[in-house]
């Protein structure tokens, strides 16, 4: 017997009985591109301040069907672990406010989530800023995209990112849609970045990668005299804490390889160029941690939290488990807050019914901004090639004594 399910539109999704394997993947395919999170706004308010760009705070309709770890626990306890607040016990209210649903109906947050299960989050969403830079073009043609990405974007709407994402800004900045990336940046790394404009150069590209013919050449200053020669490392990585996205070494991880080569050092401090082989999140950083060498201002793994070691060779001097609430507790937002914390926000009258809304806790608490060095790591992506194309951007600042050398491996 088939259900009905209303999308965040209003209008209904059908859902019908069982199907071959291949049309229920591409059934449920197309449920999910009807059934998504959103902004409840036609286009952002940007606006800037203090060499930052900022976005006006808006609703947000955030909805995802249960994921499999989900499953048996109660509702509340994922939000709380999964979906990262500042404010304790936030995600709980907003459940018992009956702001959080399950299946278009309210729960109490001891519900168990089951299979299949539809959750919807109606939020004031408040974006983090982010540095006030130019978005370089490097090529456009009718087939493709590239770019230089400033430090501190993210490349999709991620966390508390989503209008503030390059792929944002470059639809309501520079008129560009519908693009397809061939591969992610982390939000701190600067560099050139690959969309594709069309299913012909996508399916090319990919195959591309499926054959491993696309080199990633990136560049980083890290702490301390680099060896001569090369060095590769080839820890597994896996989630320490997921819903901030931090990363560390586990025999139980992904599979990772990484070389390294020098290409300058004053003694103190070393440029590194950086060839991953496989594309784990973080893994340039975590394994350059791992062998002790890790970037200079990477205020993530380049941190006592880690262990006097910072990590080295996977010496945390503490258990697994401490290491993951020690990494919680340092990273936490409320390091954002201001002093004056218990002050509202103040904002435009005008604004007011936008900006500002009485049951929302962000709105009733003051944030520093974050300074430029807090938004910026010395970690580039210099180069993207394949059998027949390269795109390379300029070095950057902290790189400036290699120009003019020859820094190809």
């Amino acid at each position: 017997m088939s259900e009905k399910l209303d999308d965040v539109n209003g209008t209904s999704v059908q859902f019908d009985p069982p199907l071959p394997k291949k049309a229920k993947a591409t059934k449920r395919c197309a449920i999910r591109e009807k059934i998504r999170s959103e902004p409840l706004v036609d286009r952002p308010s940007y606006y800037t301040e203090n060499g930052l760009r900022k976005v006006r705070p808006y609703w947000f309709h955030f909805c995802v069907f249960a994921k499999e770890r989900w499953f048996g626990k109660p509702l509340g306890e994922v939000f709380e672990k999964e979906m990262y607040s500042s404010f304790p016990g936030f995600f709980v209210s907003a459940i018992r406010a009956g702001r959080v649903t399950v299946n278009e109906h309210p729960v109490c947050p001891e519900y168990e989530i089951k299979n299949g299960d539809l959750i919807r989050h109606m939020c004031h969403r408040h974006e983090l800023p982010v540095l006030d830079r130019q978005v370089a073009i490097i090529e456009n043609t009718d087939d493709l995209l590239v770019v230089d990405k400033p430090c501190s974007l993210p490349i999709h709407p991620c966390g508390r990112y989503y209008f503030n994402s390059l792929i944002q800004i470059l639809k309501y900045s520079h008129g560009f849609e519908n693009l397809k990336i061939l591969y992610r940046l982390d939000r701190l790394t600067s560099g050139v970045v690959v969309f594709l404009k069309n299913a012909q150069t996508e399916k090319r590209f990919r195959q591309h990668l499926l054959n491993s013919h696309i080199k990633k050449e990136y560049i980083c200053l890290v702490e301390g005299q680099f060896p001569d020669g090369e060095l590769t490392c080839d820890q597994p990585l896996d989630y320490l804490f997921r819903s901030m996205g931090i990363m560390r070494v586990s025999k139980e991880g992904k599979r990772c390889f990484t070389r390294f080569r020098k290409l300058h050092t004053d003694g103190k401090l070393s440029i590194v160029k950086c060839l991953p082989e496989t594309g784990r999140t973080h893994q340039i950083r975590v394994h350059l941690q791992f062998l002790g060498y890790p970037i200079v201002d990477d205020a993530i793994y380049n941190c006592d939290v880690f262990g006097p070691n910072k990590g080295k060779n996977g010496d945390y001097g503490k258990p697994i488990d401490q290491l993951e609430q020690d990494v919680r507790l340092h990273f936490t937002a409320d390091n954002w807050l201001d002093d004056s914390k218990s002050e509202v926000v103040q904002v435009d009258k005008t604004e007011k019914d936008v900006a500002e809304e009485e049951h929302c806790e962000l709105c009733r608490s003051k944030f520093r901004d974050p300074s430029v060095s807090e938004l910026e790591m010395s970690l580039h992506c210099l180069r993207y090639s394949g059998p027949d194309w390269s795109f390379e951007c300029p070095l950057p600042s902290w790189a400036s004594v290699l120009k003019g050398s020859k820094i190809d491996c």
